[in-house]
């Protein structure tokens, strides 16, 4: 029997829920050019910990649970990119240490191609690619006001962040990676689908579509729904669905930026990242009013995950 277990989290700082929470890290950006500086963050489920970066690849400026990650330069004769590792370890007395691992992609020559948001836009009526190892999906609801703020925060965090994510694509294989989709009801008249025009023409009606697909009872959105197939031929399985239509708007930026991020982290090939991915936005939620300055002023935000 399906078991639904719903996740209310309203700055609380607790494991709970069975299940140890555990060290969580993410970097800036996922991809970077050789000898360019990353910051990396990372959030231990309560305060006291010593923080110690290492990496296989340049060097990690500062300390803390915040650093600069200055990639190393390129040498002759070496692959001009590649899979770079920083790895974070917390301590704190009387605890066994944490542990978490960061992965950036690293090109020799970085140039962003523009418009390659392009390819994860889904257009009324047509399928999603097939092959990816994740489906992921922004899915937002009409409104006035703050809603339509929330929404317009959502859809540039959006762009902002998925124009890097799609450079793995051509370094790593479709099941390795989560591909995010955002409804649309036009074809965009360029390459470059900025975030001002999927405003303008976001699907509300494929979104409800969607929607109508998960169980339990939709809220006002804006949502963030993952599932190992794609959505649109979901019956049933492994499903998580963040739900920030009670984060402010100016907030909702840092947790599209997440998501994405801690998605990028995980290899889809494996059994358990989709549970792995779960627990980490799920310790985020917990901890973020304490560990992220964005987020000082009391929030809250809902996680469903369905086994």
């Amino acid at each position: 029997m399906s078991v639904y277990r719903w996740m209310f989290l309203c700055v609380a700082v607790s494991g709970g829920y069975g299940q140890e929470l555990p060290l969580v890290c993410s970097p800036a950006k996922p991809v970077a050019a050789s000898g360019e500086a990353v910051q990396l963050t990372a959030w231990a489920p309560a305060e006291g910990f010593v923080y110690r970066w290492s990496t296989n690849d340049g060097r990690i400026e500062g300390e803390g649970r915040q650093v600069l990650w200055r990639l190393g330069e390129s040498k002759p004769g070496e692959p001009k990119s590649g899979t770079k590792t920083a790895t974070v370890e917390a301590t704190r007395e009387g605890q066994a240490p944490l542990s978490c691992k960061i992965e950036v992609f690293v090109q020799q020559q970085f140039e962003v191609r523009r418009g390659s948001p392009r390819r994860y836009l889904l257009e009324r009526w047509t399928p999603e690619e097939k092959g990816y190892g994740l489906y992921s999906y922004l899915l937002l609801t009409q409104g006035d006001g703050e809603m339509q703020e929330r929404n317009r925060k959502i859809i540039e965090a959006y762009v902002s962040r998925i124009v890097a994510g799609w450079e793995l694509r051509s370094s790593l294989l479709l099941q390795n990676l989560n591909a995010i989709f955002v409804p649309v009801d036009a074809e965009p008249p360029n390459e470059d689908a900025t975030a001002e025009w999927i405003f303008k023409h976001y699907d509300y009606r494929n979104a409800r579509q969607l929607l109508d697909r998960l169980p339990g009872p939709p809220l006002r959105g804006p949502y963030l729904v993952s599932t190992k197939e794609p959505l649109s031929q979901y019956t049933g399985g492994p499903l998580l669905n963040l739900d920030v239509s009670r984060v402010p708007a100016r907030v909702v930026p840092f947790w599209m930026d997440e998501f994405i991020a801690q998605g990028e982290q995980e290899r889809w090939d494996q059994p358990r990242s989709l549970s792995m991915f779960e627990l980490k936005l799920r310790t985020l939620i917990s901890i973020a009013a304490d560990g992220v300055p964005v987020t000082q002023n009391a929030m809250t935000a809902v996680l469903t995950f369905l086994k």
